[in-house]
């Protein structure tokens, strides 16, 4: 305690010293429990505008000190100039080293030393139990009070000076906190030590797979080079927010990561088109293939985040046993409830647009697997679901989930919508078709006949392309399904000539690209409640 106050008069003695000087109604003080600390006088309060502290730019541990000073630090590195930031790391550990003599050791000497158990409370000096509580979220590989966000203080910089001044009235004997400008609770964390309770500026850190990233144009932002990280994050709103579209949200993604998801999704064909970064609202008015995807793959990116973090529940203690642990737990389950709150937000808008929300109501382009068993003519239907029951036993959705073979349903249908167009076409086939397609399907069959045909781009470079091993695997056991369902029904709208491994393949590749992976939406979680689905584009 002895040493602490000797420190404490030696710092305050070198500071006032060199031109640092402390507001006519400020204190510094030291309490063992809250350190050293800054505090407005016991008899008088300070007004708004008064000044807290002034520091000389000269008693700053800077790279400009380093740069600048009668022995430039800087001048001792043969490679060249280092980043600022690099510079005044080095800087700083030669001063410590130094001890006392350093011209800044009497600064130095008051802060925590680094040799103690827990010099500081950020995770890089945390121990096992403490970073139990990180586990699962974005700073597991990667407290003390030091700000306080309603703080109202003016940070000021001159030529020679740097200071502090209130902004709002403090009372009499209260300790002064300092604010650092908005900041999630997980850069307090590894900065500071500390994490607070309803953060409004809190936000949950997002990151795209090294493929996803891959797929990613660079970008031109403001006429300069954007990189491209895949990295991002989403916060809550506390109040409405309107998108571009005039659409309420309840949450915000940083800025260009919906552009760059938008990117990462795309298919062959947007990819081709160039799509455009600024239209990258979630659920628009003008609803696209790439835009549905875009939202499925954040949903599910959002949901695996969440089970990362519940997994690591298990063997966490009931109560934190410190501040590191109180600090760490208030962070986690912050991230928990962003990401229940905008899972829950998309998951409700994808509900309303594929039929589960309570009014039935859907998005007639989206189609599922329960939509293509049930909806078109029905001698293409008759066709179909007995290709089916010959093929896979079964017409029934679950079912199919169940054997895995949604993929390959969705590739028969296809196929069969394009033998439909074939018969149709040929006065002279012996199927006769006596109904025609719904003009919604029929529309968008013929923008993928156009966009993937022979003579488009893409199919020109597909021609040369060999089947991918899944490819081949299940052209041939559509061909098989085919020809044991044409001993069983002869005549049926696959037993003709253009049902080739060519036409199979072709429809495989166009179901790929075209379709996405919705989250599962019965309130089950995970990659094997996922579920294909189809946007038929250019329908509207």
């Amino acid at each position: 305690m002895v040493d602490q106050e000797d420190r404490f008069e030696t710092f305050k003695t070198w500071f006032l010293h060199n031109g640092g000087v402390f507001g006519n109604h400020v204190d510094l003080q030291y309490k063992p429990a809250r350190g050293f600390h800054l505090c407005t006088s016991s008899a008088i309060a300070l007004q708004s505008s008064e000044s807290i502290v002034s520091c000389p730019r000269s008693l700053t541990i800077s790279s400009i000190n380093a740069i600048e000073g009668n022995d430039p630090f800087v001048s001792r590195f043969e490679n060249g100039p280092l980043p600022s930031l690099t510079l005044f790391c080095f800087f700083l550990v030669e001063q410590y080293q130094l001890g006392r003599l350093s011209f800044w050791w009497p600064y130095l000497s008051i802060l925590p030393d680094p040799l103690t158990e827990h010099p500081f409370e950020t995770p890089l000096y945390y121990d096992n139990g403490d970073m139990r509580w990180l586990r699962g979220t974005s700073l597991e590989h990667s407290a003390r009070k030091m700000e306080d966000p309603t703080a109202k203080v003016a940070w000021q910089w001159t030529q020679d000076t740097f200071s502090i001044k209130s902004d709002e009235f403090l009372p009499s004997g209260r300790e002064i906190f300092n604010n650092y400008a908005p900041k999630a609770n997980e850069e307090l964390i590894l900065g500071y030590g500390f994490s607070l309770f309803k953060n409004s500026s809190d936000h949950c850190n997002l990151a795209l797979g090294p493929l996803a990233v891959a797929r990613i144009r660079p970008l031109e932002h403001d006429g300069s080079h954007t990189s491209v990280t895949g990295v991002g994050w989403v916060r809550l709103l506390h109040s409405a927010y309107k998108d571009a579209n005039n659409n309420e949200s309840s949450y915000l993604f940083s800025p260009m990561f919906l552009a760059h998801c938008s990117m990462a999704f795309s298919n062959a064909r947007e990819h081709n088109d160039g799509y455009s970064s600024s239209d990258t609202e979630l659920f628009a008015t003008v609803m696209t293939r790439n835009k549905l995807h875009t939202a499925c793959a954040i949903a599910m990116i959002l949901q695996k985040q969440y089970l990362d973090i519940l997994a690591k529940n298990v063997d966490l203690p009931a109560w934190p046993k410190n501040a590191r642990q109180f600090y760490a737990a208030r962070y986690r389950r912050g991230q928990l409830l962003i990401l229940q709150a905008v899972i829950e937000s998309i998951v409700k808008n994808l509900h309303g647009l594929i039929g589960l929300a309570p009014d039935g109501s859907r998005e007639r382009r989206i189609l599922r697997l329960d939509h293509i068993l049930k909806a078109g003519p029905q001698d293409f239907l008759s066709d179909f679901r007995a290709l089916l029951h010959v093929g896979l036993g079964t017409r029934n959705a679950d079912r199919i989930k169940h054997q895995g073979s949604v993929d390959t349903v969705f590739t028969l249908w296809l196929c069969g919508l394009r033998l439909w167009t074939l018969a149709a076409a040929d006065t002279d086939d012996h199927l006769p078709v006596r109904s025609e397609l719904p003009t919604r399907t029929a529309k968008w069959l013929s923008f993928v006949c156009k966009t993937y045909g022979q003579e488009s781009e893409i199919g020109r470079r597909w021609a040369t392309m060999p089947a991918s091993n899944e490819g081949e695997s299940l052209v041939e056991g559509c061909l098989y399904m085919i020809k044991a369902a044409a001993v069983k029904k002869p005549q049926s709208l696959y037993d003709r000539p253009a049902a080739t491994s060519g036409l199979l393949l072709w429809c495989f590749r166009v179901i790929l690209e075209e379709s996405f992976m919705c989250p599962g939406l019965d309130g089950q979680v995970g990659e094997e409640n996922d579920e294909i689905m189809l946007f038929l584009e250019q329908c509207a």
